[in-house]
């Protein structure tokens, strides 16, 4: 039977591009031996075989040829070290030409060719193969893929948590999505685009300190939990760092550190492309959305990961959350300074949890909320743009002057916070009676703390007049203040007018240049979409970088390759959880 293109380039990727064993140097020297003369070029029949060592007992696998053509299947030749180095080159020269070249060429002998068998034939098949082997040798080593996270919204207890106390934090429907693009195998550059803030920049891989991150005391690995930065790799960071442009450099740290940590002078070449539909600066997680992504993908492109499927266990899949979460933790720290671990754990496993982080040097506490219900809200974008590291800075700053005051605020926070996670973990919650007045009534409470801390701004405090002001629902803002956004958890719709009212509410807000969105609380956190393709089985198409980048608006890109859009499942996006997918 003729050898398949399959079959043969598996021997010339498995076997033809090994140092010989000692088994085929013998049977290689017993050919030259017989003959001085190369082998024959005419259609080949690959087998191998298995041949035992007799003196170290090892097993040496040999590749045997055959002439085609009607050959006798008895008559067996090893291959010549002349046919193996024609296999391996990397076709540098023009195939035609050699082509002419051997059509020229005379047959040193016939061999068992059936007669009126051409050389023609034969030197096509030997151009076709390697011209097969070295687009094969050029091919980028994995495919594209996608990776995806959510936002989050900060219920209750921002800044507080940042001081030991407890939050509560839950997944948002608008999420961030990584496209992660292979690049042929003799590219050694690697790319970051963040197309939302137009930072795009190529670093070459070879010129990046690698010696310096690998070192025997600097050296991390996937598994381990890193609870600060290293000043002195950040130090070496800097001369690759020293072109972004000051207002993109803590998003092209942050993906540096990680990717040097996480890689090796070996990573393949790539593209990492990102598109969010989460406002940026607002409070929502977005940086922690991010990092997420870039902690997965760099994960998975390493092999560090197992993609979620239907057999990996409960067990497993926390560990590979613990993972992405522990670096991209690590991602918030090079951007934050001092984050608090909640954003960056909620885009990672989703849902909503309970957090607190009392001491930095050990792992967060991380209850998950088993009951949280779902719950539909307004969130608004004030569009006005604030800092985090600075607002949390001014916190401590307002605590260190008066501790004890300062001191009962942020114990009044998480008391609330305690307070609604009795409401939300309890599988008897009804959003339609008194729990939901209850819990607004938190809502309401928790905000009039954070603006006694002094986070909040005259744009939220607008929009709670508003909200509030029309009886749909009640308003706090969420993250870390000082503008961003704010949510109302709304009241449920049981008047003819209570729908004019909400869409008077929006309306009004658009007026004074704000922007809502209808969202949705307790999504799934990271997912994956492996290889980054869309539709059914039998007609999947691509999704390229040229496609991602040229969907329009955050309408395009969820159109294009959203989680809603897609679904879950063995062709759609999937995502390490302790329920499986019904389409697994």
């Amino acid at each position: 039977m003729p050898v398949s293109h399959e079959d043969l380039q598996m021997a010339v990727d498995r076997d033809f591009l090994e140092v010989a064993s000692p088994s085929r140097k013998r049977a290689e020297s017993e050919v030259s031996r017989k003959s001085s003369l190369p082998m024959p070029i005419a259609p080949l029949n690959f087998q191998h075989h298995h041949r035992k060592n007799s003196s170290s007992g090892s097993i040496s696998r040999i590749y045997t040829a055959g002439a085609g053509g009607g050959a006798p299947s008895h008559v067996r030749q090893p291959l010549s070290q002349e046919f193996l180095r024609g296999l391996a080159s990397t076709a540098t020269e023009s195939t035609s030409v050699a082509s002419e070249t051997l059509q020229n060429s005379t047959p040193p002998f016939t061999s068992n060719e059936p007669a009126g068998t051409g050389l023609s034939g034969r030197t096509r098949s030997l151009s076709r193969t390697r011209s097969l082997s070295y687009m094969k040798r050029m091919e980028p080593e994995l495919p594209d893929f996608m990776v995806s996270a959510p936002a989050k919204v900060i219920m209750y207890g921002e800044h507080a948590v940042v001081h030991g106390k407890a939050a509560i934090a839950a997944a948002l429907s608008l999420r961030s999505y990584l496209h992660v693009h292979h690049l042929p195998r003799d590219n050694r550059t690697v790319t970051l685009h963040l197309a939302d803030i137009d930072l795009n920049h190529t670093w070459d891989i070879e010129s990046l300190p690698w010696d310096f991150f690998n070192s025997p005391t600097k050296k991390r690995i996937h598994f381990d939990t890193v609870t600060s930065l290293d000043p002195e790799l950040l130090e070496a960071l800097q001369p690759s760092l020293a072109p972004i442009v000051n207002k993109y450099h803590s998003a092209a740290t942050a993906f540096l550190y990680v990717y040097l940590c996480l890689g090796s002078k070996h990573s393949p070449a790539s593209v990492f492309t990102l598109r969010s539909t989460i406002p940026i600066g607002a409070g929502l997680g977005s940086s922690a959305s991010i990092t997420v992504c870039l902690s997965a993908a760099l994960h998975l492109q390493s092999g560090m990961l197992v993609r979620p499927s239907a057999k990996l266990f409960e067990e497993e899949c926390t560990r590979q959350l613990k993972r992405i979460n522990d670096w991209a933790f690590v991602g918030e720290m090079c951007i934050h300074g001092n984050p608090s671990g909640v954003d960056n754990t909620v885009a990672t496993g989703g849902k909503a949890v309970l957090f607190r982080r009392g001491d930095y040097s050990k792992p967060p506490e991380v209850k998950r909320l088993e009951y949280f219900p779902e719950l539909p809200l307004m969130l608004v974008n004030t569009n006005q743009p604030r800092r985090t590291a600075e607002l949390v800075a001014a916190v401590h700053g307002l605590r260190n002057s008066h501790p004890t005051t300062c001191g009962l605020m942020l114990d009044a926070i998480d008391n609330v916070t305690a307070e609604a996670m009795m409401l939300l973990d309890n599988k008897h919650f009804r959003p339609d009676d008194s729990h939901l007045t209850r819990l607004g009534e938190l809502v309401r409470i928790n905000h009039g703390l954070l603006v006694s801390l002094g986070v909040s701004h005259p744009k939220l405090e607008r929009v709670r007049q508003i909200v509030d002001g029309s009886g749909i629902g009640w308003t706090k803002l969420t993250g870390a203040g000082g503008g961003g956004c704010a949510f109302s958890v709304l009241k449920p719709i049981q008047m003819p007018g209570d729908e004019a009212k909400k869409l008077k509410v929006e309306e009004t807000l658009k007026e004074e240049g704000m922007v809502t969105y209808e969202a949705t609380l307790g999504g799934d956190g990271v997912g994956v979409l492996w290889p980054a393709m869309v539709g059914k089985q039998e007609e999947r198409t691509a999704i390229t970088k040229e496609m991602f980048l040229a969907a329009e608006g955050d309408e395009g890109v969820e159109a294009l390759v959203g989680v809603k859009t897609l679904g879950s499942g063995r062709l759609a996006w999937g995502f390490w959880r302790e329920w499986l997918p019904e389409e697994a």
